[in-house]
């Protein structure tokens, strides 16, 4: 997995993001972790998974790249719309965010 130059973690991730990434990064579990990523495959958004799916997921440790970090689901969701409500006050738009987000980072 690759981490976007431009990332934004949650309140509760931010206290350990130096943890969390390092677990990333050797492949360890850290326990409700969940990723927002550029979608993997179609045309959505952004997408929210736990980041225990890189390694059960055939390739996806491969094509994902993050742009967010949460511990727990609805802690994500959040991030998520932190994220749009971000990218809407620096572009006034939230409708391409992978184009935007790129251009921000």
């Amino acid at each position: 997995m690759k981490w976007h130059t431009k990332v934004w973690f949650s309140d509760k991730a931010q206290k350990k993001r130096d943890r969390l990434i390092a677990a990333l990064a050797d492949g360890k579990p850290f326990p409700q972790a969940y990723l927002v990523t550029f979608p993997t495959e179609g045309d959505g958004q952004l997408e929210i998974f736990p980041a225990w799916m890189l390694q059960h997921r055939d390739g996806l440790d491969q094509k994902a790249v993050a742009v967010g970090a949460a511990l727990g689901y609805m802690d994500a969701k959040e991030l998520v719309c932190r994220i749009v409500e971000d990218v809407l006050m620096e572009t006034g738009r939230a409708d391409h965010l992978e184009e935007d987000i790129r251009r921000l980072g």
